[in-house]
């Protein structure tokens, strides 16, 4: 079973593996810039793939240590992909849909998956198992992209890696 499956409090950070593309408006007069749709979509896809296969690759916690290594790791991958995803520039006449219905909901997992691995690293330190236990059975699942809209851009691993609900 892959790790995403067992363990719901990866998935937001593996959701900001598709964040913060650059992104900017567009002018009528402008050129149009940026890779194509297909071009911007493949790009992407062996982006979030190869995010995918990491993260499953992560060996799931069985102590409170552990899941804060874990938590690190997996935080470590996100970013990584995601200066791969910025490096990318999507086609001019779809960055605001981008923007709106993927990456700033993705940036709120990423501030949420920041805090979440600060709150259990203090829990960690403190052995304050009740502070863990409610920390995992209660994992931030952040806003979540518009998943309908990534797949009829035609985004399947990369909707894999925004799902925050296991």
């Amino acid at each position: 079973m892959r790790t995403m499956k067992r363990l719901s409090l990866v998935l937001p950070l593996l959701g900001f593996s598709l964040l913060l593309a650059g992104c900017g408006g567009s002018d009528k007069d402008q050129v149009a810039t940026g890779l194509s749709k297909a071009q911007y979509v493949s790009k992407a896809e062996v982006i979030c793939t190869r995010l995918n296969k990491e993260i499953d690759g992560l060996t799931a916690p069985t102590s409170p240590a552990a899941l804060e290594s874990f938590l690190v790791e997996a935080l470590r991958i996100a970013e990584s992909g995601t200066a791969e995803i910025k490096a990318l520039d999507p086609p001019e006449a779809d960055k605001a849909a981008i923007r709106s219905k993927v990456l700033d909901p993705l940036e709120g997992q990423v501030a949420e998956g920041k805090q979440f691995l600060e709150d259990v690293k203090a829990a960690v330190a403190k052995n304050d198992q009740a502070a863990l236990g409610k920390l995992i059975s209660d994992p931030p699942t952040g806003p979540e992209a518009d998943l309908a809209w990534m797949r009829s851009y035609g985004f399947k691993e990369c909707v894999e890696s925004a799902k925050t609900d296991g």
